[in-house]
């Protein structure tokens, strides 16, 4: 950058906007002041306290990858889980409108119930898609057993769904577990749901829950043509194990 000037009055006022220019073209870090400059004690000091916020990141880290401290003695994975379904049934198939209903428990595992529900949990979820997806689940898995129990050996099943207090344990016992955890993203106040997404751990848990492995036996693809059902072609898909 080159200023002429011809009075020393005119060399003040060009060096001044001419410093301006370059700090606002090229702007630097500038000079520190020595007595700001940090002694050797105070940047040992920020190293040592650099290492152990690593130190508490990995570990960290790693209890996220692992269950919660004391859920070893929590029930949890294969072993049995009674819930109560609420049960409704007609009495009598020709009396459609008469609707009854009944608590009705049945056993299945903790590992089951979080297979149906995981996915829906991979970002967040709420308490009401929750409670839809064990709805769902109690559905297929205790339909056959209900229906065959001498008490509706007679009866018409027209729906099962879960009650809140067994809803209630589900939702407890994953967090106790660090399976579940709440979710922390911001929302409208009109929105007054609870939302619950999965832990890292919750994470680890689904994938070895739903994810399918690498098999050594090939399926095997077959076509069945039902000629009595307007020529509309099934596939079925078979295993040889």
């Amino acid at each position: 950058m080159v200023k002429f000037w011809e009075s020393p009055q005119e060399l003040g006022s060009v060096v001044s906007r001419s410093l301006i220019q370059l700090i606002k073209a090229y702007p630097m870090p500038g000079w520190v002041r020595a007595d700001n400059l940090p002694t050797e004690s105070a940047a040992q000091e920020i190293l040592k306290l650099r290492n152990t916020i690593d130190e508490l990141k990995n570990e960290l880290s790693g209890r996220s990858q692992s269950a919660a401290p004391g859920s070893e003695r929590l029930s949890q994975g294969d072993e049995e889980f009674a819930v109560e379904c609420l049960v409704t049934f007609h009495a009598d198939p020709q009396r459609a409108w008469d609707t009854r209903k009944v608590r009705w428990k049945s056993k299945t595992t903790w590992n089951k119930v979080l297979a149906a529900v995981a996915p829906s949990l991979i970002d967040e979820a709420s308490e009401e898609v929750i409670e839809k997806k064990i709805d769902n689940f109690a559905r297929r898995e205790f339909y056959d057993d209900i229906s065959g129990a001498k008490y509706f050996s007679e009866k018409t099943l027209s729906d099962i769904t879960i009650v809140p207090e067994s809803f209630d344990t589900f939702i407890v016992q994953m967090v106790a577990l660090g399976v579940f955890q709440k979710s922390d993203k911001i929302r409208s106040i009109k929105d007054t749901a609870t939302y619950w997404r999965l832990t890292p751990y919750g994470e680890k848990l689904m994938y070895e829950l739903r994810a399918i492995p690498r098999s050594s036996t090939p399926l095997i693809v077959e076509e069945i043509m039902d000629l009595s059902a307007d020529d509309q072609t099934e596939t079925e898909v078979k295993s040889d194990s």
